[in-house]
């Protein structure tokens, strides 16, 4: 999942021009299965099913 939040730039901005006094934060939230890519199922593996030993 990921959002961003910007203040003081417009819904669409053209390319080229200058924007002054803009914040843009960029959030991103990931999850760390514990398993190798190759051992993954497709479509990602849901924190429950993750076990260890």
């Amino acid at each position: 999942m990921s959002r961003s939040e910007r203040v003081g730039l417009p819904d669409t901005v053209a390319a080229g021009r200058d924007y002054r006094r803009v914040t843009v934060a960029y959030h991103l939230a990931t999850e760390l299965t514990g398993q190798p890519e190759e051992d993954r199922p497709a479509g990602g593996t849901p924190s429950d099913d993750v076990h260890t030993e």
